[in-house]
């Protein structure tokens, strides 16, 4: 919800805190990146992304969040 309104600082807390409580959730780390991108951290969104696949998830939202990284950094 609050990577909706745009309130990055606030969701990556919560996405923080279910890391925590589940490392293994993939959506977590998708999310995170998103929330990270957004904030251009770019480098820490990446490797929230690149967690989300080492986990196992497929989800067309990684590579989707990748790109979006990639072409903000201009690293492509």
């Amino acid at each position: 919800v609050y990577i909706d309104l745009q309130e990055y600082d606030k969701a990556l807390e919560d996405l923080d805190r279910g890391i925590q409580i589940d490392e293994h959730h993939p959506e977590l780390y998708i999310l995170k990146g998103l929330a990270l991108v957004h904030k251009r951290h770019l480098n820490e969104a990446i490797e929230n992304f690149t967690r989300a696949m080492k986990i196992g998830s497929q989800s067309p939202e990684i590579y989707s969040g990748l790109s979006l990284a990639y072409l903000k950094f201009k690293n492509y």
